[in-house]
């Protein structure tokens, strides 16, 4: 309903529906609630984006060029909540330290920050005497096909090592 005021000599049409305000407020809320709604479904894409690249990165064959045990290659996948890296294919070259078909080379792989991520990476032989473990830590730098293996220790055997991704 519409009436018509006079105010300090002026028409002015008023709206006498009190319904009106009622009628936008669930209007509005519908808007918030669906703004709401939009903002969590970018946020889980844009997270569900970063993880698959955090995956392509690291994910697949690769084979050692350098560092020891030339030509072995190790598959890493996803097992829960770390990726995994098991020997596929032993050395081209017979050493003491020889890794086995099925073995878990690298373990607990976790992503820390693009292109890096630590890990454990398995020993074999005289290193598990001296280092008291089966697996000493790590980290993986990742550039383009290619990954630099850096142990923590200084100047022990498969300090650096160099891997690229098997085609």
């Amino acid at each position: 309903m519409e009436v018509f005021n006079i105010k300090n000599n002026k028409v002015e049409l008023v709206d006498l529906n009190p319904f009106k305000l009622e009628k936008e407020i669930p209007r509005i809320n519908n808007l918030r609630i669906m703004k709401n709604k939009l903002q969590i479904l970018c946020t889980l894409l844009i997270i569900t984006l970063l993880s698959c690249n955090i995956e392509q990165n690291i994910i697949g064959e690769w084979k050692r060029i350098k560092g020891g045990n030339e030509g072995i290659i190790v598959d890493v996948i996803k097992e829960k909540d770390f990726y995994v890296g098991r020997v596929t294919k032993k050395s081209d070259t017979k050493d003491i330290l020889e890794f086995e078909v099925g073995d878990i080379k690298w373990k607990d792989i976790e992503y820390i920050e693009e292109g890096k991520y630590k890990f454990k990476d398995q020993t074999k032989g005289l290193l598990i005497i001296l280092n008291g473990q089966e697996y000493e830590e790590g980290y993986l730098e990742f550039k383009g096909d290619t990954i630099n293996v850096i142990h923590n220790i200084n100047g022990g055997v498969g300090e650096r090592q160099t891997w690229i991704r098997k085609k």
